[in-house]
């Protein structure tokens, strides 16, 4: 239910403060504190590990989100909703595609997973 009224919400938001990069930053900072929030709770603060291996990936993790998010906030400044949230909307395509030609040997793409795709 919520996440078919989010963008109407970041739209909302953006009427307030008409300043794109500020609701990405937001936006991130909220989901950190959310993780962070929930991994104490869990008591599972050990479950991320930061070492120079994978301190590339966490920060490609952050850095192309933010940027996701800064297009989809700088659409929503500029565009009308429904229109840019039919085109954002398309993520998943993007998703599936992607985990096709990079994770080929990991995960496989099923026709049931195309089906629920179209659907």
């Amino acid at each position: 239910m919520l996440a078919s009224v989010l963008q109407n919400i970041r739209k909302a938001g953006l009427n307030t403060t008409n300043e794109p990069v500020i609701a990405p930053t937001i936006t991130t900072a909220t989901s950190l504190v959310c993780l962070l929030s929930s991994l104490l709770f869990y008591g599972k603060r050990r479950s991320i590990k930061i070492d120079r291996q994978s301190l590339p990936f966490y920060g490609a993790a952050a850095v192309f989100p933010l940027i996701g998010q800064l297009c989809t906030f700088i659409a929503l400044n500029g565009g009308q909703i429904s229109v840019v949230a039919a085109s954002i909307n398309k993520k998943p395509l993007f998703a599936i595609a992607f985990t096709a030609l990079f994770l080929r040997a990991k995960e496989k793409i099923t026709p049931m997973m195309l089906i629920g795709i179209v659907l």
